[in-house]
């Protein structure tokens, strides 16, 4: 079961995504990092498909990546 948090990052990147998206989807900022980090390390999506008679199971991960890029800001003096 997904806590709240990895709950609020995939229904953010859901509401993102669209079938011909090529670039990243990004979302959250820092306060995203941690729940993004837990759902491609701890959560996979289970996919059953039937092929021939016969159930094919895959398993895959929710994210592909995670990346963070942190903006300095600079004080002019």
């Amino acid at each position: 079961m997904l806590g709240v948090p990895e709950r609020n990052v995939l229904n953010q990147a859901l509401e993102k995504y669209r079938p011909e998206r090529t670039e990243p989807i990004l979302i959250g900022g820092a306060k995203a990092l941690k729940p993004a980090l837990q759902l491609m390390n701890v959560y996979r999506l289970r996919i059953d498909e039937i092929k021939e008679g016969a159930v094919l199971t895959s398993y895959t991960r929710w994210l592909e990546c995670v990346q963070y890029a942190e903006r300095r800001i600079r004080k002019s003096t």
